[in-house]
Order: C-alpha cells, then sequence, then structure tokens
C-alpha cells in the first residue's frame, strides 16, 4: 500500500525506524540481518515495478541496533546492490551518532533526501545544530534534491512550517 501510494504521489518510501531492533545474540542477530536483507531486494523488487525509491535512515542507538549510522547505511545499500535503493540523513538522528558534515561527505551521490531538524525536534535554530556547515557540504557535495522538515509543530503547525521557512 505504502509504495502504490508513493508511486501515485511521486514520492520515496523511508525505510527509518520501522525496522525495529535486533537480537543482541550473534547468531540470532546475524540471521536477522540476512533476513533484512532478503526482505529490503523483495521489496526494492516490488518498487522498482511502481518507480518509487527505497531510501535507507539511519537511526539513533536509542531506537534500534540496526544501522545507526551513514557508513553502516552505506555498507547495509552495497549487500542490497541495487540502483533504487539509496540514502536518506536526518540530521536530529545524524547528531547523535556522528557528524552531520563528515555523514553528507562519504554519502555523496547515493544521498537522495535530507530531513532538517534541530536537537529538540524543533526546527532548525532551536536547538544545538550549526545548520550552516550542514548546507554548506550539501552544496559541497553537489546535492540538489529534497530537504524536508521533520520537525514538532510546535508551537502549532502554521508557526512551525513559517519558522522553517524562514531559519
Amino acid at each position: 500500500d505504502h509504495i502504490a501510494f508513493a508511486s501515485r504521489a511521486s514520492a520515496q518510501v523511508v525505510l527509518g525506524s520501522i525496522r525495529g531492533k535486533f537480537s543482541e545474540d550473534p547468531k540470532i542477530k546475524e540471521k536477522e540481518f540476512e533476513g533484512a536483507i532478503d526482505a529490503v531486494k523483495k521489496v526494492t523488487s516490488f518498487a522498482e515495478g511502481h518507480d518509487v525509491i527505497l531510501t535507507v535512515e539511519p537511526i539513533n542507538k536509542n531506537d534500534t541496533n540496526f544501522i545507526n549510522k551513514t557508513q553502516e547505511a552505506l555498507d547495509f545499500l552495497k549487500l542490497i546492490n541495487d540502483e533504487n535503493v539509496k540514502l536518506l540523513i536526518d540530521t536530529f538522528q545524524t547528531y547523535q551518532e556522528e557528524d552531520i558534515s563528515n555523514a553528507i561527505r562519504i554519502a555523496g551521490d547515493i544521498l537522495v533526501h535530507v530531513h532538517l531538524v534541530d536537537t529538540n525536534r524543533l526546527v532548525p535554530g532551536k536547538g544545538l545544530i550549526d545548520f550552516k556547515p550542514v548546507l554548506k557540504k550539501l552544496e559541497k557535495i553537489g546535492y540538489n534534491r529534497y530537504l524536508s522538515a521533520e520537525v514538532l509543530p510546535k508551537p502549532d503547525d502554521d508557526t512551525a512550517a513559517s519558522e522553517f521557512i524562514t531559519n
């Protein structure tokens, strides 16, 4: 259903926190990892038929133990080995795990979507992230794809949207 809707909306489908957590037992974790690769490959085949790009989003270690950093996502994408699966970087998630500018640098042309959100899940400029170097690094790698707000609607939707646009 998500892929069919994304196709009609010319949107991407994000493989983010829906991944859940893997077992801490190494043997079980290895099987779960292999299962994740198989599942993404199956979904990718279906998504390609609908002209939909899938994006893998690294999520911080407090929420999952599977793909927390950009390099882990890139390694996973190599195993998937499909041009239809790309990378999404979320500044809130990335800030908790690694240097955002470095994450953008190593992502390069695999990066197709960026969530701009500050450390408190508010619009850029309301938390601890300095977005000037982030935007400069995006420009430096020639990034010309999606930038979106994934922020809390505080104090309300309209104000958060307006602040995102002006910040």
